[in-house]
């Protein structure tokens, strides 16, 4: 008979298309973890390399604790799809995500259960990634600008140690373009399964930040402070293809496929009957150069020439009349930021 001791208590979801170079890597994270009541769900989507080989070896070592899963054919359905596979065969109390690429740290599993006996309240507990470009020592494969990228944290701009809802924490992951990496979070099955998972027609690009931001509306989240994952950047990834990389792209310029997520926001938010006036407010600001490109394409060119020439124009200017001028252009666009994104 099975008790719920012997169920695990997380549900690790791995998700994985030829990723041969690193899945090995990824896995021994798990493996390594200070608490051990986990499973770990390797989802292949319809991968055509060796790791499917070495996906299935580590089911046959370790059967107890290690699934392998994939979709009926051996199909390439996508990153949502593969992810609510796994969703729809955990068995934990809670689930977290990985991907092939990237690692968790030792203590990962553990430090975020704490948080949720500290807020049992709390729907996802996520925190801080480091955005990891030298994970090969004296090799460098990133080719022009991205040659010289340093390692570095990507900040949530958020308090920490605290509940925080959506009117907090989704309008600040809108307004920066920061959202948790999908290695960061641990979140309740019953809450994802309640928010219908991953949606499929977000296949590989912004799925992340969709799943996020239905957490987020669904109930209380929690970041703490520790760095405990490592989100490799690499040529392979989907990210670099698509040209996001690092963060690379602030929320104020055009970015590959964000404006699908946006308008797919709308619909959700409309959908809920969701009454936040400022979070409704973030939105349509985040939309308007998506909804307005000449326009956003005059004021970004204006924003470029003002650096070009600011710096001689505070030259000449007397330093009391300079910063007076500053702060009156200030007041003027706060004046009438609702008039702009109108």
């Amino acid at each position: 008979m099975t008790t719920q001791f012997d169920r695990p208590l997380v549900s690790v979801i791995t998700i994985f298309l030829n990723g041969e170079r690193f899945i090995r890597e990824a896995i021994e994270s798990i493996l390594a973890q200070t608490m051990d009541r986990w499973e770990l769900l390797l989802v292949d989507d319809g991968s055509t390399d060796r790791s499917t080989e070495i996906a299935l070896w580590y089911e046959n070592e370790c059967p107890e604790k290690i699934k392998y899963l994939e979709h009926e054919g051996h199909r390439n359905l996508g990153m949502s799809a593969s992810r609510n596979l796994g969703i729809a065969v955990a068995q934990g109390k809670y689930i977290a995500f990985v991907d092939a690429d990237d690692i968790w740290l030792p203590e990962r599993l553990e430090r975020h259960l704490k948080v949720f006996e500290m807020f049992p309240s709390a729907v996802m507990v996520c925190s801080p990634t480091l955005y990891w470009f030298n994970w090969q020592s004296g090799t460098n494969e990133w080719a022009g600008r991205w040659a010289r990228k340093k390692d570095f944290v990507g900040d949530l701009f958020l308090p920490t140690g605290a509940l925080l809802f959506s009117t907090v924490s989704l309008m600040r992951f809108l307004g920066t373009g920061n959202m948790p990496a999908i290695c960061s979070l641990t979140v309740r099955r019953e809450i994802v399964v309640q928010v219908g998972g991953f949606e499929r027609s977000f296949h590989d690009l912004f799925e992340d930040q969709v799943f996020i931001s239905k957490l987020c509306l669904a109930g209380p989240i929690v970041v703490i402070e520790d760095v405990l994952d490592h989100y490799r950047q690499h040529r392979d990834s989907f990210c670099y293809r698509a040209g996001v990389v690092g963060l690379e792209l602030g929320p104020a310029e055009v970015q590959p496929g964000r404006e699908g997520f946006l308008d797919w926001l709308e619909r959700y938010l409309t959908e809920l009957s969701h009454s936040d006036q400022d979070l409704w407010e973030e939105l349509q600001a985040q939309l308007w150069p998506y909804r307005h490109p000449r326009l956003a394409q005059a004021l970004r060119l204006k924003r470029s020439v003002v650096r070009q020439i600011a710096p001689a124009i505070r030259a000449l200017l007397p330093k009391q009349l300079y910063q007076w001028l500053k702060l009156r252009d200030k007041r003027y666009f706060s004046g009438n930021k609702s008039r702009w994104m109108s």
